[in-house]
């Protein structure tokens, strides 16, 4: 039996992590972001809720290439581009 440890495996260029102990494995990926959609533009909607709050950086539409560009390299976590 291994030596009970954490590894963490991360996979370049995926939205997946694995994370292993004793031989059990927890692993994750996409949110299936469709299926709360609506429920979630209702909240909005309702102002139940401000999506403001997950945006940590705000660009012009016209600076759209940065925001992805940021979010790439980590620099973003979720970018908000305004008109």
């Amino acid at each position: 039996m291994p030596a009970a440890g954490w590894l963490m495996v991360l996979r370049p260029r995926e939205w997946r992590c694995t994370l292993c102990l004793a031989q059990r494995v927890a692993s994750g990926g996409p949110a299936p972001v469709r299926r709360f959609l609506p429920e979630l533009i209702q909240l909005i909607w309702d102002r139940k809720i401000d999506p403001g709050k997950v945006f940590d950086l705000t660009l012009p539409l016209d600076q759209a290439a940065e925001g992805y560009k940021a979010m790439d390299e980590r620099r973003a976590i979720k970018t908000l581009l305004k008109p």
